[in-house]
């Protein structure tokens, strides 16, 4: 018989983890052979018998929920109310409540063995002399300390029955402090601080919702089966005023109201479901932020679909697995006691991570998909459940492509938090947790782009500098490039890859253009750190970044043990991409967008160039710009007085040029480089020589402005097809300017 309950959601916390506890009670209670699963919405289960709903309202034997290390849990000394609610399922005498009556006996011995003063609140009176000559009673409560709360929790663990560790090991986790060495508690978020919400103490609600459920309790059974029903079909029915804390959004009620309305049973089921979650793999995943690591749970992050704020409080997530196919209950009790939720080795523990491993099977194979809940203090002090996302496993090839950029990115992370780095160390996490979530080029760009962002931020001061020694590799251009295709059919890609991919040789050191740019971060400790050669990359247009760059290069040449200054220098030893000619004149013309140019090349100057890299080429026809064609074979010293490839006989840029092109005086930077291509000739691809005469190459009428062709020769490109162009146009129009004697004859 299978029964399709539709009120037991997977997208709320709380019928969520009731469904959890109903397929729980079932399998240890009613079924042993049951199996559930969800389809769409609705929890499924698949019984061998009938009479569910009646077993649950008169045979359920409930779980023994006691924390008698909070205050208000009933154990304290001003636990009145806790206590009565407590007592009236002690004093029953129900069979199905007799593990309750143990485990009570239990905690009222070791309570009792530690005293009263180390309870979670106790009772201290003071009398002070009055100015009557009277007396003043001073009454003071004061919590238990996290060492005295380690001492009463090892106590109960030690004696408890198994039956009624579920809900300690659920609620709190014993830890060794790394400091003292003593016992500490530390607590999942999914259940506040030890089973309590600042003063609302799960325990107690549990205690006071049975008896509205149980008729043994007292509880009218028509109530309560009209509440049962509701719980499973999710149909209209009247509800108690009572708090749900933190596991329903949409029942909390507003701020400042003391209570909200809930279904009785929705709520004894959902604690039973958060047993589920007891902390056996808990121990085995270990804690961060003072926090136990609980099955599935992972730090809060304000990236994703539905985006929190800077400054909002959360106390981590839960990534509730939801599986479509029939799972025993022993499978089931596997994908929670395994928790396994895998990235790169290790266990997830954030949202990325979380992203990352259903990208890459690094989760339990059963699990087809994942409810994310924040749980983020959006309601005055309270905590509310958040659905933030539904996320289905799947495959993703390219979600490896984040190792090597965390790999690198982990030290910028870490360093000091100066100006700025703050708000982009949280943009750099943002777009990482939106990368593993969609393995795509954008997605992908924009994480490139912030890792850039994060290193020149961080690279921009000196304590930022000295804080990220041993950063590693960038991740290799190689392996970026096939996710990226789409991105490199666009012109300003394909320049910014031929950018990013330029290295020189300075001080006997290579530099590439990320370290030009945004500064060299040193290898080992005590290794000099490099600032950004030239300033601004960023934040002032590129063109000029570039054009004092190309300054900087010519000014230093005297450095390198190449070719002397006399001769021209050249600007770069290696570029691993070479960018299709076309690009480059429309980019010195105007025709690409700076803005998208920019960002580009932020992109890939977070990409390691150190191997070759084949971009596509342009199939649109462009006029090439006279004036950058006649600059472009100085950029390699592709220029040979006589023929040949001595040392002696080739000619760069001259060292003058950059400041002449930066001062407007364009045109006679233009006259000698015609001088010397009319008597030159230029090499082509492989150091062959190019078989055609420059000598009816001519200073253009027109040209773009020097800081503008000055950051166009930082592009590497193959000079030849747009100067043979030039020198074309350039000899069609003397012609038709001077015609021959034979033509005129005619």
């Amino acid at each position: 018989m299978i029964l399709t309950m539709p009120g037991l959601r997977p997208n709320n916390l709380s019928t969520y983890l009731a469904a959890l506890g109903l397929v729980r009670i079932v399998a240890e209670q009613f079924d042993t052979s049951a199996k559930a699963w969800w389809d769409g919405t609705a929890l499924c289960l698949d019984l061998g018998k009938e009479g569910l709903q009646d077993f649950l309202i008169d045979e359920y034997r409930p779980t023994p929920i006691l924390s008698p290390w909070n205050g208000g849990s009933g154990y304290g000394v001003l636990d009145k109310t806790p206590r009565v609610a407590l007592n009236t399922i002690l004093s029953i005498g129900a069979e199905r409540l007799a593990s309750f009556v143990a485990a009570d006996r239990v905690a009222v011995e070791v309570v009792g063995e530690l005293g009263w003063f180390q309870m979670g609140i106790f009772r201290r009176t003071q009398s002070l002399p009055g100015a009557d000559g009277g007396g003043i009673t001073m009454q003071a409560t004061r919590k238990l300390k996290l060492d005295e709360k380690a001492n009463l929790i090892q106590r109960l663990r030690n004696r408890l029955s198994d039956e009624a560790l579920a809900w300690l090991d659920a609620a709190v986790v014993l830890t060794l402090d790394s400091v003292s060495g003593k016992r500490k508690p530390v607590f999942p978020s999914l259940l506040g601080t030890g089973g309590n919400d600042g003063r609302y103490d799960f325990s107690t609600n549990f205690h006071q919702h049975l008896a509205e459920v149980m008729p043994d309790l007292g509880a009218q059974r028509v109530a309560s089966r009209s509440w049962l029903d509701a719980t499973v079909d999710g149909t209209p029915t009247s509800l108690t005023r009572a708090t749900i804390g933190q596991f329903d959004a949409f029942a909390a009620g507003r701020p400042g109201e003391d209570s909200s309305l809930l279904n009785p049973w929705t709520f004894v089921l959902m604690i039973e479901g958060l047993v589920s979650f007891a902390s056996a793999p808990v121990r085995k995943l270990g804690e961060s932020g003072s926090r136990a690591a609980m099955s599935f749970t992972v730090n809060g992050s304000p990236a994703g679909p539905i985006p929190g704020s800077d400054f909002e409080e959360a106390r981590g997530e839960l990534w509730a697995p939801v599986w479509d196919c029939p799972l025993s209950v022993r499978e089931v009790r596997h994908v929670f006691s395994s928790a396994r939720t895998s990235w790169n080795g290790r266990t997830a523990t954030s949202a990325a991570h979380m992203y990352a491993a259903l990208r890459s099977s690094g989760i339990d194979r059963r699990v087809s998909r994942f409810s994310r809940f924040g749980l983020l203090k959006r309601n005055g002090d309270a905590h509310i459940a958040v659905l933030l996302d539904e996320v289905t496993a799947r495959s993703a090839p390219g979600v490896e492509l984040g190792i090597a950029i965390e790999r690198r990115s982990q030290r910028f992370v870490r360093a000091e938090e100066v100006g700025r780095v703050k708000a982009l160390k949280r943009a750099f996490g943002v777009a990482s947790t939106s990368f593993y979530r969609e393995v795509a080029a954008a997605e992908l760009v924009q994480l490139l782009t912030r890792e850039t962002e994060l290193e020149a931020g961080v690279m921009l001061t000196q304590p930022g500098r000295d804080g990220v020694t041993g950063a590693g590799p960038r991740l290799s251009a190689l392996e970026a490039l096939p996710l990226l295709a789409d991105r490199l059919d666009t012109p300003e890609y394909r320049v910014a890859a031929g950018l990013a991919s330029v290295q020189l040789w300075h001080a006997d050191v290579r530099w590439t253009m990320a370290d030009l740019l945004l500064g060299r971060p040193a290898w080992t400790s005590g290794a000099h750190t490099m600032p950004a050669v030239v300033e601004g990359f960023g934040s002032r247009p590129l063109v000029r970044v570039l054009s004092d760059l190309l300054t900087w290069r010519l000014a230093h040449r005297a450095d390198d043990s190449s070719s002397p200054r006399s001769d021209g220098g050249d600007l770069m030893a290696f570029a691993a991409a070479t960018t299709p000619w076309q690009d480059v004149h429309r980019w010195v013309s105007g025709e690409l967008d700076e803005k998208a140019l920019m960002d580009a090349l932020k992109a890939m100057l977070a990409l390691d160039w150190g191997e070759s890299v084949r971009l596509p080429g342009s199939s649109r026809e462009v006029l090439p710009c006279a004036a950058l064609a006649i600059l472009q074979p100085f950029v390699r010293r592709n220029v040979s007085v006589n023929g040949t490839s001595d040392t002696g006989a080739v000619r760069g840029i001259e060292p003058d040029w950059p400041t002449l092109l930066a001062a407007r005086r364009e045109r006679t930077v233009l006259e000698r480089a015609v001088r010397t291509l009319n008597r030159s000739s230029v090499y082509g691809r492989a150091g062959r020589v190019e078989e055609f005469s420059t000598v009816a190459a001519s200073v253009p009428t027109s040209f773009p402005q020097g800081n503008r062709l000055a950051a166009a020769l930082w592009v590497p490109t193959h000079p030849i097809p747009a100067l043979r162009r030039v020198a074309t146009l350039t000899s069609a129009q003397d012609q038709q300017a001077h015609p021959t004697s034979k033509e005129n004859a005619s």
